[in-house]
């Protein structure tokens, strides 16, 4: 079963028209419909998102295991990282997963972790860098 077909069944198991998941995750119907014949193949993000709408982390897996990055040059260029999931679409998961959990724990809005994490990375690059693609014109406290 392709990942589109994988994404079609659990939207009618789910009784979800193509725009309700569309709009639950941004997207439009002609595009959810592209994706689930397979004409289109969908960006990491975007199977991030509709795992998670669907609730159905496997097709985050079913995304990682047809796409060439993870297939060829990953264990090429780090065969160290063997059964390591390191597809873009599972470490945006696992960090939106985290966050929340930081949000719940911390009893603060999802924005406010978020904008911490944002702030830590900024300042993490600069020690690294030296500065930071988004401090042309910006002050930071």
């Amino acid at each position: 079963m392709t990942l589109g077909q994988q994404i079609r069944s659990l939207r009618k198991g789910r009784q979800l028209t193509l725009k309700a998941l569309g709009s639950e995750v941004g997207v439009g119907p002609v595009t959810v419909h592209e994706i689930e014949t397979d004409v289109r193949p969908p960006a990491p993000d975007l199977v991030a998102r509709l795992a998670k709408v669907l609730d159905a982390p496997q097709l985050l897996v079913a995304h990682c295991e047809t796409c060439p990055v993870c297939t060829e040059l990953v264990p090429v260029k780090y065969p160290h990282l063997d059964n390591i999931p390191t597809h873009p679409a599972v470490v945006t998961h696992r960090a939106a997963q985290e966050a929340r959990e930081a949000a719940a724990a911390l009893e603060v809005p999802i924005g406010t972790v978020m904008s911490r994490l944002a702030r830590a990375r900024r300042r993490i690059h600069r020690r690294l860098y030296g500065a930071h693609p988004s401090d042309a014109g910006a002050t930071e406290p």
